[in-house]
This record gives structure tokens, sequence and C-alpha cells, in this order.
């Protein structure tokens, strides 16, 4: 007879086969706590009230908690966390992911599984500290070189503005020494001083936006509309460069959890480059659908088209097709729709016009787990319970 079967009969057992029984229930329990205790994953068990019932040796060793545990609240050891909302859930939750301090820094990641008809939990736990801290190098390598690369571009780009003002801050200055000064010519020096000026500051603000991106500010979005209010702001620049735009897209599309204004800066990028492709007039076609649990968006122009050895250079910063451009534009692009989630591709080929096509996947509106800063910290020790550590 199972053990499971055994226990609703053991007020009637005889003292042999209660013996037996009890025997064999400890054995398994030991069995299973040793291979509890053998994984390195963290293992707690929590009643509705938080409280926790159960940890493993690896639990213990994540998060310090005592040989005395029981009835402590798992908030005294995994803080900042909407538990209750977790709970309420009765599913397994998405998984989160921490910054611990105590008893030694570490970033656990973490998810909930119902266990049981009694409101029981079990809280999984993984030290991902190595992991997160080699893809924290990475990308700090990877800012220092884009930084280096940025910082000698704008040293180079700002070099023509600034000899350009120079001469014609000593030409305005010879203007003066004269006795008759020629006021229209020193009107057209100070329009070009004036022109280098503003060229400048564009170049400025090009390169901190590109150095300090905006975090995203998420909220349900249409992409429909967002491309809509693109289209209506650059309508002036379309219709002067005698570009028609075809838009296709299906009436009914769901909504993703995005940044507006983010994305719209960089349906902009990509649009006016698209106008600027087709110096005598073309087509803009704008094609929006659904597939795949994705929305997929393609852009297309009938302009001159980028050479197959300029492909994989598009997203370097400073590298431009165009005389007057500074490439950081199509930077920006990759980097938003990254942020986002999305898949970007580019198809083209010289003189046949180019389209970026862009995937967001539809799972982007789901509930974003962690805060802006990426994960939540836990910085007060143990010992410095709170009313909620008192539950």
């Amino acid at each position: 007879m199972s053990i499971d079967r055994c226990v609703p009969h053991i007020k009637s057992m005889e003292p042999k086969m209660l013996h037996t029984v009890i025997h064999k229930l400890a054995g398994e329990k030991g069995f299973f706590e040793n291979i509890a205790n053998a994984i390195s994953e963290g293992l707690l068990v929590i009643d509705k009230n938080k409280h926790i019932l159960y940890r493993n040796n690896a639990a213990e060793t994540m998060l310090g908690i005592p040989e005395d545990f029981s009835k402590l609240p798992v908030t005294r050891f995994l803080k900042g966390v909407d538990w209750e909302t977790l709970i309420e859930q009765k599913s397994v939750s998405a998984r989160h992911e921490m910054e611990i301090l105590y008893p030694q820094r570490r970033i656990v990641r973490f998810y909930l599984v119902p266990h049981g008809k009694d409101g029981h939990f079990i809280v999984i736990l993984t030290d991902i500290t190595e992991e997160y801290d080699k893809t924290a190098s990475r990308m700090e390598s990877e800012r220092g070189r884009v930084v280096s690369m940025l910082a000698a571009g704008v040293a180079h780009e700002i070099g023509n503005p600034l000899n350009s003002l120079y001469l014609n801050l000593q030409l305005l200055e010879r203007m003066f020494q004269m006795e008759d000064p020629d006021l229209e010519d020193a009107k057209e020096s100070l329009r070009e001083a004036r022109n280098e000026v503003e060229r400048l500051d564009s170049i400025i603000n090009q390169f901190l936006k590109a150095l300090r991106p905006a975090k995203l500010r998420l909220e349900p979005t249409q992409l429909r509309n967002v491309l809509e209010e693109t289209l209506s702001f650059m309508q002036h620049e379309i219709k002067d460069r005698d570009v028609q735009v075809v838009c296709d897209w299906d009436d009914h599309l769901p909504l993703i959890s995005a940044d507006p204004a983010q994305l719209k800066q960089a349906f902009y990028n990509i649009i006016r480059n698209a106008i600027q492709a087709m110096a005598g007039g073309g087509t803009l076609t704008i094609q929006c659908c659904e597939a795949d649990k994705e929305i997929v968006m393609r852009i297309s122009d009938t302009g001159t088209g980028i050479d197959p050895e300029n492909m994989s250079k598009l997203f370097q910063p400073y590298f431009s097709t165009k005389e007057s451009g500074n490439g950081i534009g199509l930077m920006v692009v990759e980097r938003v729709f990254r942020e986002h989630g999305a898949k970007l591709s580019i198809e083209s080929a010289g003189g046949k016009g180019t389209s970026f096509i862009i995937s967001f996947p539809l799972h982007r509106m789901n509930a974003r787990i962690l805060p802006s800063a990426g994960h939540f910290v836990a910085g007060v020790l143990p010992e410095a319970e709170t009313k909620d550590d008192q539950e």
C-alpha cells in the first residue's frame, strides 16, 4: 500500500503497521531532502501568509536564512516584491530578478509555483550573479567602444563648421577695421556664422542623444497611430520632394507595449532617409500586418538603394551614404527597435530601392516584471525587520 493511501487510515492502524508507515515516511522525507539539498537551485515553500515552511541548503546560503526559520516571512529575505499580487495569481509566475546584498551580493532569479490546495507556493531561486556580471561587463565594454567611436566622429564632424566659423569671424573683424565696411557682406558673414553654429549645435545634440539615450516610457501603443502622426509631421517635406505615400495596413492591429515618442523618432529617421534617397520623387510604401504573434512592418522606397558593400556598415556611428549625413540617425533607429525587442532587417540593392522590415513581438504587452533599473534591490539586512516582516 502506498504512503498517500495509508495516511488517511493512520488512526485505525495497529501499532506494528503504524511503526512501519512512520519509518517509511521518515525514509522518504530524508530521501527527498537529500535530493533538494543536492541541487544548486534554492527552494522555499511558503504558505498563503508568506511564511517560510521549508528551505533547502541552497536557499539558506543565497538568502542567509537562519536555522530556526519557522514561520519567518519570506518578505524578510526577498524585499521589494509585490507578493500579494503574485500569490493572488495562483499560477506559475513570470521570472523575477533582484539584487540582494545580504549575506553577500547576489543577483537572484526566482518564480513562484502553486503547490497543493492549502495555498502553499514553491519559490525556485537561481543564482545568476556570474551571468549577470558578465553581461553587464560586455555591455559596458561595448558602450566604451561606441563612446570612443562617437567621440572620434564628433571631433571629425565639428572640424569643418569650426573652421568655417573662424574664417567668417576673421572676415567680420577685417570689415569692421575698414573705414567704410560693406554691411551687406557683414550680414552675409554673420548668416554663415550663425548657420555653422546651428550645425555645431545639431552635431552635439545628436551625439548626446546617442550617448545618453532616454529610458523607454512604455504604454499600450497602436503602431498605426504612431506612423500616421509621423507622416503628418513630415507631410510638407514629403510633398516638397514629390513623394507619393502608399499605406497598406490592417484596420485592427493589436496594441503593443512601446514608447510612442521613441518609435516616432525611429520612424522619422527611416522615412527621412527614404525620401532623401528619392531625389527626383518616387513612392514610399508602408505595410503593416499581424503575422505569427508579431506585428510586421515594411517601409519601402523606390530610391537609389544601398550597395552590398555598405549594408554591414549602416548602423555604425558616422557612416553615411549621404555627403551631409553623419550616420547617427540609423544608429538611434537600431537601438530603439532593439530596446523594444523588435527585429530589424534591411533589403536593398543599388538602384532598386530599400526596404526596412521591423517585427514587433506581441508578447511585449505582458506586464513588465522589472522596474526601469533592471532589477529589484533588497538592501536592508534581514535583522532590520519591518512591520511587514513581523506578520
